[in-house]
């Protein structure tokens, strides 16, 4: 369960051979796949785009945090892109173009998992 107040980071590099700039959105989602809500400014960066030599590498560092007067149990995490061709003009795109995201998930306040929850005492 997250609540007003609590923080998420994510850390880690997208590295991108896709000569288009991207906007990166990171959407939180309830266990009945509603979008939860997060704090204004949050959970967007903007990905570079590759040059004729080589792909970009974008750091990560963004602190995810719920809206005001929110709290909700989060069951995923979406990134979802959005292209800007106006960032770079005369690259096409190759065929073994990619974007790849490693990723890091920390929770500052911990985790806390109940166990009698996952396990099945019956097997």
């Amino acid at each position: 369960l997250l609540s007003q107040g609590t923080k998420v980071k994510l850390a880690g590099e997208i590295v991108n051979s896709i000569p288009l700039g991207l906007d990166l959105r990171f959407n939180f989602f309830d266990k009945n796949g509603n979008v939860v809500p997060l704090a204004e400014g949050c959970g967007v960066q903007k990905i570079y785009p590759c040059n004729l030599e080589s792909a970009s590498k974008t750091p990560l560092d963004i602190v995810l945090a719920l809206k005001e007067g929110t709290s909700a149990e989060i069951a995923s995490l979406e990134l979802e892109f959005n292209a800007n061709a106006a960032d770079v003009a005369g690259i096409p795109v190759k065929e073994d173009a990619y974007l790849q995201a490693v990723l890091q998930l920390v929770l500052p306040e911990g985790l806390t998992i109940d166990l009698s929850e996952i396990i099945d005492d019956d097997k």
